[in-house]
């Protein structure tokens, strides 16, 4: 939502006509792991993260590297956003993109709650008051003991 690392933000449960539920607010920490992740747990498919990834890299490892080219210009990257040239072995690609997985937008609340981008609404100050607020009411609500999971894990 256009927070830097360290801004203030306000993290929201839901709002209706007259009303918008906060769970607080505090400082964005960026992306980080998500509590429950688990790349080598089952999704509904019976796949888990891990394998699916291995897939995808082996695949991508074993094709010949071609250069993405946006609008005419070289982007220096290939189709799968690798840096051209990459050197990474396997096994550095796959723990990269495990991470990319797991991370997940991160809020640190003044209360000392943490939440997580995927399971609540935030934003800094300026977007809470002219995108939610918006002369609604506000009732501070608690953050769920414990967190709920993610739907994809």
């Amino acid at each position: 939502m256009g927070a830097q690392v360290g801004d203030r933000v306000i993290a929201l449960r839901s709002a209706d006509d007259t009303t918008v539920y906060v769970y607080g607010r505090g400082v964005y920490l960026g992306p980080q792991e998500m509590p429950y992740w688990d790349p080598d747990s089952p999704g509904r498919d019976g796949i888990t993260w891990r394998a699916a990834i291995e897939e995808q890299v082996r695949y991508q490892m074993d094709e010949p590297q071609k250069e993405w080219v946006c609008d005419g210009r070289p982007m220096g990257v290939d189709n799968y956003g690798n840096p051209m040239g990459d050197t990474r072995t396997f096994e550095e690609r796959v723990a990269a993109r495990l991470a990319d997985v797991a991370a997940n937008p991160c809020i640190q609340l003044d209360n000392g709650a943490k939440v997580y981008g995927y399971f609540c609404w935030w934003g800094t100050e300026d977007q809470y008051t002219t995108a939610f607020r918006r002369g609604r009411g506000e009732q501070h609500v608690p953050v769920p003991d414990p967190l709920p999971p993610h739907p994809a894990l």
